[in-house]
């Protein structure tokens, strides 16, 4: 099967995304997280979803997202009833029109009150009015034909954010229709191998200059704070890794294509922030970020000062980042050994030691 961007989460192939769940453990590769109510959604991940699906494809947004005339949303426990709701209802909606209004609909609601918990203390009737005072969050929940819904609120960041990165004067033209001099994919699957395992990659842009025959990886991203906080925000989530192993997808691509002599430039990540008024910012990762993000960086001493006797000179140690080749090195031990242990506590049994930054790695 073609990988598509329409059947690329389906794909079995090993993304980056999944493979950086080893950096946890080993188990949480296996693990899909249950959540803890029946529907749950961060206002944060919904805006930045929206605005990168509307940014590369606005037939994409305009399939998966419903913008809702409603200002504001009930809170989570309540969406997560009312989801629940539909979800045992939707056969009953479909043949009887009324089943629309939730007054209807008691008995679902209180069942669905009983197992999220929701107001244990009062009476069956006030728990089920409170719920029906959301009817028109339910008419939305119908209306959107399983769409993710938006508020208007929502709608008015995700419309600001895409309007500052499309006329940015630095981010506008990785935005723009292809020209003759320039072609620009947008959510191109790639399908490549690394140490003979099948890998997958979903690149956001990919720019490519004719004239000068360079090709530019680009991924957008958003960010709940300001964006000069972002190289914290890379560290924190290995965004180094997602750049290194899109270059390593991008490299096998072109030589499959008619790109062969085009050359690579540097992966660039396009930040904007969702909460502060600031224009978005172009970062353009430097080689030895991309070497990290591929080969990792080995453990570091650094000297400190002499404590109290000239016999000790003590160190501070920075610990070792592991690139992509390490992660799929641990994910193809994890193949044959399995994934009950991490691979560091299996193999170090009884030799393992602490310092202040934690496990000494073995020697």
């Amino acid at each position: 099967m073609e990988l598509t961007k329409e059947n690329y989460y389906d794909s079995p192939r090993l993304s980056q995304s999944k493979l950086k769940t080893l950096l946890y453990s080993p188990k949480a590769f296996l693990e899909e997280k249950e959540p803890e109510l029946f529907f749950e959604e961060k206002k944060h991940f919904i805006i930045g979803s929206a605005v990168d699906t509307y940014l590369t494809s606005v037939v994409d947004f305009n399939e998966k997202y419903y913008i809702s005339h409603l200002t504001e949303k009930p809170s989570d426990v309540v969406k997560s009833i009312l989801y629940e709701v539909y979800s045992k209802a939707k056969d009953k909606i479909a043949e009887d029109d009324s089943y629309k209004n939730l007054e209807f609909l008691k008995q679902e609601i209180m069942d669905r009150c009983e197992s999220h918990g929701y107001y244990k203390n009062l009476k069956p009737e006030t728990r089920i009015n409170k719920i029906l005072d959301f009817n028109d969050y339910w008419k939305e929940i119908i209306s959107s034909e399983n769409k993710t819904i938006i508020t208007q609120e929502e709608a008015e960041i995700v419309s600001n954010i895409v309007r500052k990165v499309a006329t940015n004067q630095f981010t506008s033209k990785y935005f723009k229709d292809s020209v003759e001099e320039v072609t620009i994919f947008r959510q191109l699957p790639i399908e490549f191998e690394v140490k003979e395992v099948e890998c997958k990659a979903l690149l956001d842009i990919v720019y490519i200059d004719h004239n000068n025959k360079t090709i530019t990886p680009i991924d957008l991203k958003t960010i709940g704070e300001s964006v000069k906080n972002f190289p914290e925000s890379l560290r924190k989530r290995g965004y180094q890794i997602q750049a290194a192993w899109y270059v390593e997808a991008l490299k096998q691509w072109k030589e499959n294509n008619e790109f062969k002599d085009y050359r690579i430039l540097n992966f660039k990540f396009i930040v904007v922030s969702t909460t502060e008024d600031e224009e978005p910012v172009v970062f353009t990762c430097d080689e030895s970020l991309l070497y990290i993000g591929k080969f990792g960086r080995e453990v570091l001493y650094l000297k400190g000062e002499l404590w109290g006797s000239d016999e000790m000179e003590p160190y501070y140690r920075l610990s070792r980042i592991k690139g992509y080749l390490d992660l799929l090195d641990d994910y193809l031990y994890y193949v044959e050994k399995g994934f009950s242990q991490d691979r560091l506590l299996k193999e170090g049994q009884d030799k393992l030691m602490l310092d202040w930054s934690g496990i000494v790695p073995l020697e």
